[in-house]
């Protein structure tokens, strides 16, 4: 039942469906009244339940020999088909209640005239069904409950045969329909669950993004103020005028590379993702550390272990290293630094530490950089620890991090604390 409705009957005649000019009018305009309908059902169904309902009436008008010539029973039958006709021309569900009365009303009168193997209490069974499937069940209910009563009515006072075939048809029409409400209800609940996990999957990527563009951007301005810096003091102090040209180059050429990151960055939005571009990981470390010597940075590189991580802990350690050297040179920059990684078979932990400044680090209030390092570290069940080091002048940040994504992060023996430093338990 799941299955059929979601599939479209016209999906596998889609070179006909040209040729199925009705059918495609009446599609286009039941889809297009979707959010009118409570409940919305693929618009063969309704479609289905209209055809069976002129069919069962024209054979219980014809059981009375009103269909042609047309006789009163003629009238009956039409009053019984009115409701479902008038959903194939509108595309509107009539109200419950006015359905049930309708078809009801044209049942009883066809019932004047009992005949045996009667198709008219048939009517009833399809009517209880789409109620129930469109309005709900105590609306089915109440639907089967004046069906059921009708049939009792008409069996006493008409003697009609079978009655308790009728009966137990009602409640099959009931059962039927209230099938049909469940499966919608669990449709919309995942199409609704899918829709929320599209959103928080949109969301996630662009916090990703917007902390990628942070780090780049305040990794590319420090290591630009650090040469600019040393252009201005050549200048003032040696005049040396080459020396100023060299750093003011290097402040370019980190300029445009980091134009070049935040363009591909920003690019994904646009994008698909159907194409990947190569993140920085591990092995790109040295070539960061690299770069901060070369603006003027004082900083030593250690490497133990061997780095066996998945790329979204490469990539984590790379943006950490990268944040932490930035704010090295952004809150300390006569200072040394040091980075060490270090890497076991369950943890990759990379540790930063440079002198303090007179204020080190926005000491004291909370920068989205330490928050960013601390998402990042979280979201692969791994912790970021920054601060003051009580035991000696100096800040370090240490960030450990699962080597795999798929080590849970119950299992890990690290909380964050909020606020600007973050330790262990």
């Amino acid at each position: 039942m799941r299955l059929l409705l979601q599939r479209d009957p016209l999906a596998g005649f889609a070179p006909y469906a040209e040729g199925v000019g009705v059918l495609v009018w009446w599609r286009s305009r039941y889809e297009s009244r979707a959010p009118e309908r409570v409940r919305d059902y693929p618009w063969w169904l309704p479609t289905c339940m209209t055809l069976i309902t002129i069919v069962v009436a024209v054979i219980a008008v014809a059981q009375r020999g009103d269909l042609i010539p047309p006789g009163p029973a003629a009238l009956a039958g039409l009053i019984t088909v009115v409701p479902g006709v008038s959903q194939l021309i509108t595309a509107r569900v009539w109200p419950p209640m006015l359905m049930t009365a309708t078809t009801i009303g044209g049942v009883v009168w066809l019932l004047l005239d009992p005949v045996q193997q009667d198709f008219a209490p048939v009517l009833l069974m399809v009517m209880v069904g789409t109620v129930t499937a469109t309005a709900g069940a105590w609306w089915g209910l109440a639907a089967s409950v004046a069906s059921i009563g009708t049939l009792i009515t008409v069996a006493v006072t008409a003697e009609l045969a079978d009655v308790g075939i009728y009966v137990g048809g009602v409640l099959l029409g009931f059962d039927v329909g209230f099938t049909m409400l469940w499966q919608n209800r669990a449709l919309e609940a995942e199409r609704s669950g899918r829709r929320a996990e599209r959103e928080r999957a949109t969301v996630a990527e662009r916090q990703r993004i917007a902390r990628d563009i942070h780090d780049v951007v305040g990794h590319s301005l420090s290591v630009t103020l650090l040469h600019l810096t040393g252009a201005r003091h050549a200048l003032e102090t040696d005049r040396d005028v080459d020396e100023a040209i060299d750093a003011l180059r290097d402040a370019e050429r980190i300029g445009r590379e980091a134009m070049a990151d935040i363009r591909r960055t920003v690019g994904l939005l646009a994008t698909e993702g159907t194409e990947s571009a190569a993140l920085p990981g591990v092995e790109d470390i040295a070539a960061l550390v690299d770069t901060m010597r070369g603006a003027g940075l004082s900083v030593s590189y250690r490497t133990d272990g061997s780095p066996n991580v998945t790329p979204g802990t490469a990539l984590a350690l790379y943006r950490i290293t990268q944040e932490s050297l930035a704010n090295v040179a952004k809150h300390a920059p006569t200072s040394a630094a040091s980075v060490r990684l270090e890497f076991t078979p369950a943890q990759a932990r990379v540790t930063v530490e440079n002198g303090l400044a007179v204020r080190q680090h926005g000491q004291g209030r909370s920068g989205s950089g330490l928050t960013g390092m601390a998402d990042r570290a979280a979201q692969l069940g791994g912790i970021v620890q920054a601060g003051p080091d009580p035991e000696a002048p100096r800040w370090v940040v240490d960030a450990r991090l699962p080597t795999g994504v798929a080590t849970a992060i119950a299992d890990c023996p690290w909380k964050v604390v909020t606020g600007d430093v973050y330790r262990a338990k």
